[in-house]
């Protein structure tokens, strides 16, 4: 092989190289950006549910607001449902958020399963949290799948608020015990 022929093979190699570090520039850029959106659309999609919560909360009257109930998640997957609370009781109280586990079922045949340690989903009870007459709180409650859960199987839970005040019934539950589905893929 002569000189000229090294050359050219060395100029060949040169321009791929810098080509494959051109494309994966891009490429890295390109993944960034995607990262970027998609953080700003999960930014997006909790300030609308914040202001669905809000609106149903102030304009219905309700005491609770869960308008997110249902998820399917894969094992080991976490899911934060909101729950709103306002105080109508004409007097300062301390709220909490209590979930219990209640059945778990195959998704496809709709017959029920055991589940061994339903505890594993969730944290128990949330609370108390302080408000005053018309105050409002939005309670995070996050679910998080276990990795030996079966998949194919849907899972639900109670959730009610409850407060302070004793020797009524406004406050167990204070609004209406509403159920929570989640569902493993």
């Amino acid at each position: 092989m002569n000189k000229r022929g090294g050359i050219t093979i060395s100029a060949r190699f040169i321009i791929i190289i810098v080509t494959i570090a051109i494309v994966l520039i891009f490429a890295l850029l390109f993944f960034q950006q995607a990262q970027r959106s998609t953080e700003v659309t999960v930014g997006v999609v909790e300030a609308q549910l914040i202001q669905q919560i809000e609106k149903e909360l102030v304009e219905t009257r309700s005491k609770v607001s869960l308008p997110i109930y249902e998820a399917t998640l894969k094992r080991g997957d976490t899911f934060t449902f909101a729950m709103g609370i306002k105080n109508y009781l004409g007097l300062e109280s301390d709220f909490s958020v209590e979930i219990d586990y209640d059945y778990s079922y195959k998704t496809e045949y709709e017959h029920m399963v055991q589940i061994d340690n339903p505890e594993d989903f969730f944290i128990s009870n949330f609370g108390p949290y302080p408000l005053k007459d018309k105050e409002r709180k939005i309670v995070r409650i996050p679910i998080r799948i276990p990795e030996g859960i079966e998949r194919g199987t849907s899972h639900v839970f109670n959730v009610k608020a409850t407060c302070d005040l004793t020797g009524t019934e406004l406050c167990n539950p204070y609004g209406y015990s509403q159920s929570i589905r989640v569902h493993v893929e």
